[in-house]
């Protein structure tokens, strides 16, 4: 029984020392990223054939916020789409596809 409540002394104090430097430092880096990529559209062939469309992308990074003395933010709150690309189609008056469109929102950042 002693053992188990030693274990769950220093498990406690462990939690409570990295939690204090956590918040101590106010340090953030590559947080609330995102990016997405849409689906590329499908190919085609045949008489009057269409290829299919690009799919859409959205991306909204993460409002990231630090405060407290030495506090910083490197490399956070970045956001990629890419939209995916238009199907290809060949054969007598074929048309190819639309290419996807694509939305990319940065996060907000406070220090």
């Amino acid at each position: 029984m002693k053992r188990i409540y030693v274990h769950s002394v220093l498990a406690l104090g462990l939690v409570l020392t990295l939690a204090c430097s956590a918040h101590a430092s106010g340090k953030v880096s590559g947080s609330g990223n995102a990016s997405a990529k849409g689906g590329n559209g499908g190919n085609a062939v045949g008489a009057f054939s269409k290829g299919g469309n690009g799919g859409s992308a959205t991306a909204i990074g993460g409002s990231i916020n630090a405060s407290g003395f030495f506090s910083s933010v490197k490399n956070s709150g970045n956001a990629t789409a890419i939209g995916g690309n238009g199907g290809n189609a060949s054969g007598f008056g074929s048309q190819g596809g639309n290419g996807g469109s694509a939305v990319a929102v940065g996060g907000n950042i406070s220090n």
